[in-house]
């Protein structure tokens, strides 16, 4: 079983200097499914991709046998997040969708900026300071062939990728918190910028790889977990997108990795077109999270780990982007993520640890402008 570093438990502590005021009025628990726009169909999609099923899916969700796939308790046992990735890291258009078909990857050049605000809470714990990032986005500028190529449908995922960055060009507190700031948070905020995701972006608008590399004005190493949620929440934001052209209703599924709170987890991520206005694609994600290797986290309190018995996290929101557009126009995302921890001895007796988290995106637009509401 993986020790996994004492991150989880001890960033809850720290981050009790970093929460709003009046914290007894700020924690309130995330409902993904109230901001739901796809129904249960797609939970049971993602579930039952992972065993390989998708001939039995796409005539009852509900009809596929549990052979490889996720475990009911959310956590893959040792070694078999690797195979499930290996296995279902490509790709998978289920269904067509009906009247029109337009194809909705490809893309045009790779710059421009955008706005992210992330509001995020824990319990215990708390509700954070809610952060407006200005994210610049550097890549190259792919010739329109290359936009328009269909790799093949057996490619690995990786095929053809791209390096692309987004860069903490700003971050500030939002104009509007729950709560009192921190005495310094602005400062402590702004050490964050300079932080950058690079990323493998495939032909299909897919990230296949994701390395954060942190600012350097970064002193105080909690600041690093801000950094992350903005990774988190982007990542959400820029789903892989079928060769195919498609019609409303159409959606697909892709596994690739993930990372929230030192967890590696192994995201599955429906996608479906819900809307087409024009040049302007309305896009329904529906995300189930799953921990990848069992872990214990260390308890110096109690001189003995602490293992993790069960998790859940899943994550929805709609994505709205304009064709051959790389940046969304805009995005919103809400996810939930709960892990149960326990004495080994006593497992029982599992104690939960919720990470909440809500995002949205307004771009491609100037720096100067005010972050969404």
């Amino acid at each position: 079983m993986k020790v996994m570093n004492s991150r989880l438990l001890l960033t809850l502590p720290l981050l009790v200097g970093l929460n709003l005021g009046c914290a007894e009025k700020n924690q309130p628990t995330v409902d993904p499914a109230s901001t739901a726009t796809a129904g249960n169909k797609n939970k049971a999609l993602v579930d039952n991709k992972v065993k390989a099923a998708m001939k039995d899916v796409k005539a009852d969700p509900s009809a596929a046998v549990a052979n490889d796939g996720p475990p009911s308790t959310g956590i893959f046992a040792a070694g078999d997040g690797a195979k499930a990735l290996a296995r279902d890291g490509k790709l998978n258009l289920v269904d067509k969708g009906t009247g029109t078909k337009v194809k909705v990857g490809g893309f045009g050049p790779i710059d421009g900026a955008f706005l992210l605000q992330v509001t995020q809470s824990s319990q215990p714990g708390g509700t954070r300071p809610v952060v407006d990032y200005t994210i610049k986005v550097r890549g190259p500028k792919p010739e329109k062939a290359d936009a328009e190529a269909a790799p093949s449908a057996t490619a690995a995922p990786s095929a053809g990728a791209i390096p692309v960055s987004f860069v903490i060009a700003k971050a500030k507190p939002a104009p509007t918190q729950q709560g009192q700031l921190p005495e310094g948070f602005g400062k402590m905020i702004a050490s964050v910028e300079g932080s950058r995701f690079d990323v493998k972006l495939a032909p299909n608008g897919g990230f296949t790889e994701v390395k954060t590399v942190y600012g350097k004005g970064i002193e105080q190493a909690i600041m690093r977990e801000f950094v992350d949620m903005a990774r988190a929440s982007l990542t959400l934001f820029f789903p892989a997108m079928p060769i195919e052209p498609v019609g409303k209703g159409g959606f697909w599924i892709r596994g690739d990795k993930a990372n929230l709170e030192g967890m590696d987890l192994l995201r599955y991520r429906v996608t479906k077109l819900s809307e087409v206005q024009a040049d302007l694609f309305t896009f329904e994600i529906d995300v189930r999270h799953y921990v990848a290797d069992p872990f214990q986290v260390p308890n110096l309190a109690r001189g003995k780990g602490l293992a993790a018995k069960a998790f859940e996290g899943p994550a929805k929101g709609v994505v709205m982007r304009k064709k051959g557009s790389f940046i969304p126009d805009q995005a919103e995302v809400v996810s939930q993520m709960v892990v149960y921890l326990a004495d080994p001895e006593n497992p029982q007796q599992a104690q939960p640890v919720q990470f909440s988290l809500r995002a949205r995106l307004a771009g491609p637009k100037p720096a100067e402008e005010p972050a969404p509401k």
